[in-house]
């Protein structure tokens, strides 16, 4: 049997469900056109702790903004940081064994209200507060469940969420060697689950390579993306400026169609899906960083506007490591209308983990062995 890898190098996707429906948007000024940009770091302090800060995986911002959670998989904890004081708070340690374990190297991570946390790997799943006391399981296996039946053999899921009300999940699976894009939703109460397909994102199929050597495959390129965005769920491709909107409240998915006016509004070529050497899967990758690729998409809830990151036209040294790329800011109204564009001449390198807090876009970073935050300040 061979072993199959996922490379996931880039961003975003969305959604259907019972009900569909499309929304265009029709740009006329440019929200952006005079947008100015300062960028500051900031070290977060860790006293005396050691621990990577490069093993930070998933990180989840607190509803007022004051503080961020992150899973540290490498001893199974949740840090919290003040992102106020700029400091470590607490390292909470989870259960390793017994009716409180908790799983490791997750592919969901979530704050919850009341503070507790939605937790699921490979191997289970739950909901766990602060203290590491489990307090409710969530199904892992969902191919058991009566409507998923078509997921059986899929163990993979990497992107899954639940609601907040903690009555759906919802996931995208990755299935080994064949393309399978669906939106899983699954009514927790009822333990009944729903398929939907996502075809404006099935072209992500086509800038996506495969690595098969010997026992081995490897696939890596273009990927879908979810966000968890003001009771929706967004999900949206690296290869195009398309994606969905699905309401779990009323099992209705959007399709939001925006065409940008300087950005191409999707990939166009052809490139090679199938290679058998790691330079030649190097090289496709390198060929789809200088097309243009779509990213996070975020709220700025003190100007009440969306925010979508793109990049293009990645370089690359004589040794082909990347030198960065072209930054790209796109803006979106309430209902999500396209209302600015502005290449971002000061950011070279894609921000990671991005969120909002007090108008300025925080991206995670580590500065000499400490975790930090790049803050970027927009002026438009």
């Amino acid at each position: 049997m061979k072993k199959h890898l996922l490379l996931i190098l880039g961003m975003g996707l969305l959604i259907s469900a019972c009900s569909q429906e499309k929304k265009t948007d029709s740009p006329n000024s440019n929200l952006l056109e005079n947008l100015t940009v300062t960028i500051d770091t900031l070290r977060v302090d860790v006293g005396e702790e050691l621990f990577i800060a490069g093993a930070y995986q998933k990180g989840q911002i607190s509803p007022d903004g004051k503080r961020i959670y992150y899973e540290y998989s490498e001893n199974q904890e949740i840090h919290e940081i003040d992102l106020d004081e700029m400091r470590l708070l607490t390292r909470h340690p989870l259960a390793k064994d017994g009716p409180d374990r908790a799983p490791q190297y997750v592919q969901g991570f979530q704050l919850l209200p009341d503070n507790q946390f939605f937790m699921l790997s490979q191997r289970m799943g739950g909901i766990y507060e602060l203290n590491g006391k489990k307090v409710e399981s969530i199904p892992n296996q969902l191919a058991e469940i009566p409507g998923l039946e078509e997921l059986e053999g899929i163990s993979y899921f990497p992107q899954i969420w639940i609601s907040p009300d903690r009555t759906k999940l919802m996931a995208i699976p990755f299935k080994h060697g064949e393309w399978f894009l669906r939106l899983v939703v699954v009514d927790l109460p009822s333990q009944t689950g729903k398929l939907y397909k996502l075809p404006a994102l099935d072209i992500t199929k086509d800038y996506q390579v495969r690595q098969e050597e010997k026992d081995m495959s490897i696939t890596a390129g273009d990927n879908i993306s979810s966000f968890l965005i003001n009771d929706q769920l967004a999900i949206g491709s690296t290869s195009t400026a398309e994606f969905y909107l699905f309401d779990w409240k009323t099992d209705s998915l959007a399709l939001i169609e925006t065409t940008p006016r300087i950005l191409l509004k999707q990939k166009s070529g052809a490139i090679r899906n199938l290679v058998t050497t790691q330079e030649e899967r190097w090289e496709v990758s390198r060929q789809l960083g200088k097309m243009v690729n779509y990213r996070d998409l975020f709220f700025d809830s003190s100007r009440q506007l969306y925010f979508r990151l793109a990049s293009q036209n990645a370089r690359y040294d004589d040794q082909g490591r990347s030198l960065g790329f072209d930054t790209w800011l796109l803006s979106y109204d309430l209902d999500f209308k396209l209302t600015g564009e502005q290449h971002i001449k000061e950011v070279d390198k894609i921000p990671m983990n991005p969120f909002f807090k007090d108008g300025k876009l925080y991206s995670f970073t580590i500065l000499e062995e400490d975790p930090g935050f790049a803050v970027v300040e927009f002026k438009f």
